[in-house]
């Protein structure tokens, strides 16, 4: 039973405390079931030179926040019998059918396969330097990260890297679909998600929330201005060339509250028509890590967590001393996004930042007051 009034006392205090003690320029978080909202609080300025909070419909860089939706999407095309998890890459992409491993180029011991990529165990890590190939379309890019080669063997450890985009690129060549076309067609249109895409078009920008990251020598916020930046990621104002299933997307308040409440339902959108089945929505949200890869899992305080079609799922109560219930599964974005279901409380939050080494603990004090509200 949700505690509202618990709930309104301590998320305002810990809202209003982190943007007046300029921990962030601006917050909003989202807390609700399927049918209910129990807290909906918009703090600060999405530009500091000018008022204004941020609300439902501003508009943010999701980054990493992507991998669970394209995450899903891999999920539809198992599902539908488009690949199984036990196919290599090289099926699909060309430049994986002969991989390297290492510096020494190597033959690894086996091919990378499907479920490798949705379990980041596949040897993609990180290290590409994207400047040089700044306009390379998914599929091509998918192909020039296969022809570089695996940091390491196939399904020896966890490690965050560029899986979700050659996933991306995965779908796009099974399906005969844009990657970016089959989203909005299988998942964006269906929760009537009108804000997400890659490219954010010109009647909308003026909804875009403004980046900002922390200045070292003055710790004060300034903008945070890329052209193509950090993974490939850029401002468009049209369907880029390279639509990033890692990091691309772009969202709101509004349209991932639609996402979250179909996770609630199990999979099941606001019209009743289900996008995933029961088994598949199972698997997609209990992990695919085997017991030693698990042990690798340590991203961001990850340890006692599984991982799996893009997600981390809460099996045990990790160093991080979150109050949230087993089950509970989600990621966050390179700007501070977040968003996470809890099926065994029947609740889920949204919370949207956008600040780069902002170092703020605000999102996992949110989670630990939504948390204690529901278990009143």
């Amino acid at each position: 039973m949700m505690d509202v009034s618990f709930l309104r006392t301590n998320l305002d205090a810990a809202m209003r405390r982190a943007i007046d003690a300029g921990e962030l320029p601006c917050a909003l978080a989202l807390v609700f079931d399927g049918d209910r909202e129990y807290y909906d609080g918009f703090f600060g300025r999405v530009d500091l030179e000018r008022s204004g909070a941020p609300d439902r419909d501003t508009i943010f860089r999701m980054f990493s926040s992507t991998k669970p939706i394209t995450g899903m999407a891999a999920a539809m095309c198992v599902e539908r019998g488009v690949f199984s998890l036990e196919e290599p890459v090289g099926r699909f992409l060309p430049g994986f059918a002969d991989i390297r491993v290492g510096p020494e180029r190597k033959t690894p011991a086996r091919q990378p396969m499907l479920r490798d990529l949705l379990s980041m165990t596949s040897g993609l890590t990180y290290e590409f330097p994207w400047d040089d190939h700044p306009g390379l379309p998914t599929v091509e890019f998918a192909n020039e990260l296969g022809r570089r080669g695996l940091a390491f063997e196939p399904g020896d450890h966890w490690e965050y890297g560029y899986s979700a985009d050659i996933m991306g690129a995965v779908i796009e060549v099974a399906t005969g679909c844009r990657f970016g076309d089959f989203l909005r067609k299988e998942i964006f249109e269906p929760l009537g998600m009108r804000d997400t895409a890659f490219f954010v078009p010109p009647e909308k920008r003026a909804r875009l929330c403004k980046p900002y990251r922390r200045d070292p020598g003055t710790h004060a916020f300034v903008e945070h201005v890329e052209r193509i930046g950090h993974l490939g990621v850029a401002d468009w104002d049209a369907p880029p060339p390279f639509e990033s299933g890692g990091a691309g997307l772009f969202s709101t308040a509004r349209d991932m509250q639609a996402w979250t409440r179909m996770l609630l339902a199990g999979g099941v959108a606001p019209d009743g028509r289900r996008l995933l089945s029961p088994a598949t929505f199972r698997v997609m949200t209990s992990g695919l890590l085997t017991a030693r890869q698990a042990l690798t899992f340590t991203w961001d305080n990850c340890e006692g967590q599984q991982y799996g079609y893009f997600n981390h799922i809460q099996v045990e109560n990790g160093p991080q001393g979150l109050l949230s219930a087993r089950g509970a599964f989600g990621w966050g974005g390179w700007m501070g996004t977040l968003t996470w279901t809890d099926p065994a409380n029947g609740i889920g939050c949204v919370f949207l930042v956008q600040a780069v080494d902002a170092n703020s603990q605000l999102a996992n004090r949110v989670r630990n007051v939504v948390s204690a509200a529901a278990s009143f």
